[in-house]
């Protein structure tokens, strides 16, 4: 598991990494052969990524695409969401959602609408429609 884990962040992004087992901590630094600036700022979200609960392949996606973030918010600070092209965990009471930018923001307005108690078909209207709008852009 932790070669899986660690392999994109070496390949990839040509960081150097290990597991600080006392202090229990990844520790990821810079080398001679890091070439992107923002290397350690995506590392960190990759490492933040799984570690709220998206998958393996799900992380080293946000490595491969520069578009892709991820945002986490409490439910109890919803006001309003929509929804698409992103993927969604949801531990206790903290929503994680990782897509681009655009997708993030409809996701969280639909997630909000669905918490507030708004039926499920004003829901499921909103993303027909944001689905409908992104098959129009491709």
């Amino acid at each position: 598991m932790w070669e899986d884990y660690a392999r994109p962040i070496v390949q990839h992004l040509k960081l150097q990494i290990r597991l600080n087992l006392k202090r229990r901590v990844v520790e990821i630094r810079t080398c001679d052969f890091t070439t992107d600036a923002s290397a350690l700022t995506r590392a960190a979200e990759y490492t933040q990524a799984f570690m709220t609960g998206f998958s393996l392949q799900d992380a080293t996606a946000m490595l491969r695409l520069d578009g892709l973030y991820m945002e986490s918010f409490e439910i109890t600070d919803i006001k309003r969401l929509k929804s698409t092209r992103t993927r969604v965990v949801v531990a206790d009471k903290k929503v994680h959602v990782m897509g681009s930018v655009d997708s993030i923001q409809h996701a969280k307005n639909v997630i909000s609408d669905l918490v507030l108690g708004r039926p499920t078909a004003r829901a499921n209207k909103k993303l027909s429609a944001i689905a409908t709008r992104y098959k129009r852009e491709l």
